[in-house]
């Protein structure tokens, strides 16, 4: 076994995929799953977003305490680390989106496909915010890649690889 310096790990229901990083690079695994299979990435991508917030703050692209009125016309004037940190007082999903996602995980279909920046803008002027403390949202971190990306000018897969994918060799 190499020395890990990163493992991810990726169950599907016939199987299972991950990924190593280590001083070599990165080598990926799976038993069970054919080569071209793609996964949903699910709450990774919070993670994922919360990198880019801090890595475009860090190059001068937002500020944490930017707020997304600025990026998204029209928006609310949250600041994107409330976005990130779930405390902008957003519910965890927006109104219709909510049915949509019950209606789809029934059937087992990705519950966001059809939530798209209209969509998700749409929802954020007709929902009530709550107190500021911690609340999950996972609207809160769709706006916050929505604004990212509109922040930088790239679609939001482009930041994923230029700013998180890139520097650590994937893919190899």
């Amino acid at each position: 076994m190499p020395d890990l310096e990163g493992v991810l790990c990726r169950a599907a229901s016939s199987g299972v995929a991950w990924a190593v990083t280590g001083p070599d690079g990165v080598e990926v695994h799976a038993r069970g799953v054919p080569p071209e299979a793609s996964f949903e990435w699910g709450s990774i991508t919070k993670t994922v977003t919360g990198t880019l917030l801090t890595l475009l703050a860090a190059e001068g692209t937002v500020r944490l305490r930017t707020p997304l009125s600025e990026l998204l016309p029209g928006a609310r004037p949250l600041a994107l680390e409330d976005l990130a940190s779930h405390t902008s007082g957003l519910p965890r999903l927006l109104p219709s989106s909510a049915a949509f996602v019950a209606a789809t995980w029934a059937v087992r279909q990705d519950p966001y496909a059809q939530v798209d920046a209209q969509r998700l803008l749409a929802d954020l002027r007709r929902t009530r915010l709550r107190d500021r403390r911690y609340r999950y949202s996972n609207a809160g971190h769709g706006l916050l890649g929505l604004a990212l990306s509109r922040a930088a000018g790239t679609p939001y897969e482009e930041l994923v690889q230029q700013h998180i994918c890139a520097p650590w060799g994937w893919p190899p």
